[in-house]
C-alpha cells in the first residue's frame, strides 16, 4: 500500500516527531511512503538521518508546486494521503485528487496562534474546518480536540480518537530522588513560543526560596532571547538548544514542566512517563484527560506562577511522596500510551476504505 504523507509546517515539533515514527513504521510494515515537506526542512533531514526508505519531495506553497505534485501523486498511484497541519490540508484540497484523505489534528488552531490578531486566528480556524469537511477521515490526538471539532460541526462518524504514543525505551533502573537536600533536577522540552508558556516556568523558579534546583531548557524559537533576558542572573537555568535526542537524557531529571497555554496531547507526556520523570502540567486542553492531579502527576492553572512554584517546592521538600505518583504514571504509559497501541489504531484508519 502506498501513502503520501504531507507536512508543510515551519517547525519540528510534536507533530513532526509523530509523523517520523508513523512513516518509519509504515515502511517497516512493507508499505511505500512518499513524503511531501518544505524544502530543506528538519523533517526531511530527520527522515534521511533515520535512513527511512521513503521518497521525499520538497515543495513550496505555490500554484506551480500544487500542479506538479498533483501529477506526481497520480503517477505514483497513491492509495491514501495522510495530512498534518492546516497548510498541508489546504495544499491537499487544492490538488483536488480522487484519493481518499486522512487528516490528523494535533492541536487547537486558534490557541496555536495566540500571538496573532483575532481575525487571523478566526481565518485559520475557518480554513481548517473547510479542509476537514473535505477529508474522508479525521484523527484527533485527544478528547479535547474531539470535543472542539464536534462543536465546530465536523461529523462525528469521521472522527477517530487515537492518543499519541511513543516507543518504549528500556532505561537502566532509575534511582528516584529520595533526599530533599539533593538539588531538584527540572527540565522543559518544547518550542520557545508564546503558546508553550516557558516564561511561567522561569518566573516560578526565580521566586523559589530555600529550594536548590537546576533547570535545563531544551528547544528553540522566536522567544529565545526574551527568555534568556527573563532568566538573567539565575545561573541555575540553562538553555540547551534544540535536540532530537532529549529522550536519552530524560532519566537524569526529577521533574518535567509543561506550562503551555494549550496542548492537545504533547508527546512529552508519554516520554516522561516512560522515563519515570514526574510531570507538572498546566490544566489546559487535553492534558487533564491524561494527568490526574496528585495521582499520576500535578496540574496547575495556566499562567499561575505562584501555584506552579508551590508545587515545585512541595516536590522538592517531599521527594518520597512522589514515588507512588511516578510509578502510577509509568503504569498508565504501559497500558495506554505506547507506540504499539498508537500505530495499530492509526494503520487501521489509513488502510480502511
Amino acid at each position: 500500500m502506498k501513502c503520501a504523507f504531507i507536512d508543510l509546517g515551519k517547525h519540528f515539533g510534536g507533530a513532526e516527531n509523530y509523523l517520523l515514527v508513523l512513516i518509519e513504521r509504515w515502511v517497516a510494515a512493507g508499505n511505500e511512503a512518499v513524503v511531501l515537506t518544505k524544502k530543506k526542512s528538519k523533517l526531511e533531514q530527520a527522515i534521511m538521518d533515520s535512513q527511512i526508505r521513503a521518497e521525499i519531495h520538497g515543495v513550496d506553497f505555490s500554484y506551480s508546486d500544487v500542479k506538479r505534485t498533483r501529477k506526481l501523486l497520480l503517477r505514483e498511484k497513491i492509495d491514501v494521503i495522510d495530512v498534518n497541519g492546516i497548510n498541508s490540508g489546504l495544499f491537499a484540497v487544492l490538488m483536488n485528487l480522487p484519493i481518499r484523505r486522512v487528516t490528523t489534528v494535533h492541536s487547537n488552531a486558534d490557541v496555536d496562534r495566540a500571538d496573532k490578531p483575532r481575525l487571523v486566528r478566526k481565518a485559520f480556524v475557518a480554513l481548517e474546518n473547510y479542509c476537514l469537511h473535505r477529508s474522508k477521515k479525521v484523527i484527533v490526538v485527544s478528547k479535547a480536540i474531539e470535543r472542539l471539532l464536534l462543536e465546530r460541526g465536523i461529523e462525528n462518524n469521521k472522527i477517530y480518537l487515537i492518543p499519541n504514543g511513543v516507543k518504549e525505551i528500556y532505561y537502566a533502573e532509575k534511582s528516584l530522588r529520595s533526599n530533599e537536600t539533593e538539588p531538584l533536577q527540572v527540565c522543559y522540552v518544547g518550542r520557545l513560543e508564546k503558546v508553550k508558556g516557558c516564561e511561567y516556568l522561569i518566573s516560578a523558579l526565580k521566586r523559589l526560596k530555600n529550594v536548590d534546583y537546576i533547570c535545563d531548557i531544551y528547544g528553540d524559537g522566536s522567544l529565545l532571547e526574551k527568555l534568556k533576558e527573563l532568566a538573567a542572573g539565575d545561573d541555575k537555568i540553562h538553555f540547551m538548544g534544540f535536540s532530537s535526542e532529549v529522550r536519552k537524557v530524560l532519566p537524569q531529571y526529577d521533574v518535567i514542566v509543561l506550562p503551555s497555554l494549550y496542548e492537545a496531547f504533547p508527546l512529552t507526556i508519554p516520554e516522561a512517563m516512560n522515563a519515570k520523570v514526574l510531570l507538572v502540567c498546566s490544566n489546559v486542553g487535553g492534558i487533564p484527560y491524561i494527568i490526574e492531579n496528585q495521582v499520576n502527576g500535578y496540574l496547575f492553572d495556566m499562567g499561575n506562577v505562584e501555584q506552579l512554584g508551590t508545587i515545585l517546592e512541595r516536590i522538592a521538600k517531599n521527594p518520597k511522596e512522589q514515588i507512588q505518583i511516578i510509578e502510577q504514571a509509568y503504569d498508565d504509559f504501559k497500558h495506554s500510551y505506547t507506540e504499539e497501541v498508537m500505530i495499530k489504531k492509526t494503520f487501521g484508519v489509513l488502510e480502511e476504505n
